[in-house]
């Protein structure tokens, strides 16, 4: 990883890496061989198993479908013009949905990063880009929205 990615990682977790072992978690779902293992359990059990998860993962993949933003994307302005037109699409589909802005937030953080925490949410998208991020909410609703013998209520 180059310096320039490093020094967008390390901006982008601003002050909640307190010890180096913290970065590691975050350095962690940036790997190019994800799989279902790389999912906290309990993230898993607490986001993606709920009755509203299948449907707020696949708006969002079409949310994201319809955009277009790369990986590693440092251009600020851009940043900030993707942000300026994705933020009010996730609000209104919590709207919509009739769920918490926060739900669909943190649903989409465990299906794209495997944890529910981290860096600001946008900034760990910009980080992964469009197509990573995509293909990762896919592997979620194959693995653990459909896959759980129960989906729990919301």
């Amino acid at each position: 990883m180059d310096r320039n990615k490093v020094a967008m990682l390390v901006k982008a977790m601003g002050d909640r890496i307190k010890v180096f072992a913290d970065a590691v978690v975050f350095f962690d779902y940036l790997k190019e061989d994800w799989s279902a293992a790389d999912y906290d359990p309990a993230s898993v059990e607490n986001r993606l198993r709920h009755e509203t998860s299948l449907e707020i993962i696949t708006k969002v993949a079409t949310i994201f479908g319809n955009m277009d933003f790369p990986a590693w994307c440092e251009d600020e302005a851009l940043r900030q013009s993707i942000k300026g037109v994705l933020d009010p699409q996730l609000r209104g589909l919590s709207v919509a949905m009739n769920v918490k802005f926060l739900v669909v937030m943190q649903t989409i953080r465990v299906a794209v990063t495997g944890i529910d925490k981290g860096m600001d949410m946008y900034d760990a998208l910009f980080i992964l880009g469009r197509d990573k991020v995509i293909n990762r909410l896919q592997f979620s609703l194959q693995q653990f929205t459909l896959a759980g013998d129960s989906i729990k209520e919301a």
